[in-house]
């Protein structure tokens, strides 16, 4: 792969690789599992009595919960911002995330290097690209790929649903799309890191650093690349 081929269009959130548009891991994950169908959970939680929703109206929640989710999406760029900043310039200008001193906690103790930051990755084989977060090496050579996250509510399990074939076996929750995520980091990145000892984790920034290590969905991975990355 020749890097200098790869580009994204922030606008468009679209990576092309010789002109070639992929789809993004984000993308390609959100086919195996539901949909958030707001508009149907907002009629639903109106009329429940039990619901901090009950009698209001469902159009304006919908409209209310779009609000809130670019206004998090929107901390959560500046967030990585700060971040980035942090590990490539080794300080910070500007305004700051509330969540970044949280950062700055977890990162203290850490004796990482970082490789890459806010690294985008690709196999055009496959079609496929995404933006990992950060890449470190700690003082015995091994490899930590991180996510970072500022979510205030995480769901870890869902025994209500699962995700979509091949992955069936999945709860469709937050921890089995993030820990998919960062396998098919992994998975991209395995040329580059080579056969050294890897680790997956994934860290929360919201009241304070929440740090989950994951485990490599490797068969997983491997079983949603066969189905294909087009259409």
């Amino acid at each position: 792969m020749n890097s200098d081929m790869l580009k994204f269009d922030e606008s468009t959130h679209t990576y092309t690789y010789d002109g070639r548009k992929l789809i993004s891991v984000t993308q390609f994950l959100s086919r195996f599992f539901a949909a958030f169908d707001g508009p149907r959970i907002a009629r639903k939680v109106v009329l429940n009595p039990n619901s901090k929703y009950h009698g209001r109206d469902p159009d304006e929640l919908v409209a209310e919960w779009e609000a809130n989710g670019q206004q998090a999406r929107e901390l959560g760029t500046l967030l990585h911002n700060n971040i980035q900043q942090h590990l490539v310039d080794g300080d910070v200008s500007g305004e700051r995330s509330d969540e970044f001193e949280h950062f700055e906690s977890f990162i203290a103790d850490k004796p990482w290097r970082p490789l890459m930051v806010e690294e985008q990755v690709c196999c055009p084989e496959l079609g496929i690209a995404g933006t990992v977060d950060a890449v470190f090496e700690d003082r015995d050579g091994a490899i930590i790929i991180c996510d970072w996250k500022r979510a205030k509510k995480m769901k870890f399990d869902n025994r209500w649903q699962k995700a979509r074939p091949p992955i069936e076996h999945l709860d469709d929750c937050d921890l089995s799309k993030y820990s998919l995520q960062l396998s098919l980091y992994r998975h991209l990145l395995r040329e580059r890191i080579g056969e050294r000892s890897v680790s997956l984790r994934l860290v929360n920034f919201t009241d304070r650093h929440n740090e989950i290590p994951i485990r490599e969905h490797h068969d997983e991975v491997q079983a949603l690349l066969q189905t294909g990355t087009s259409g």
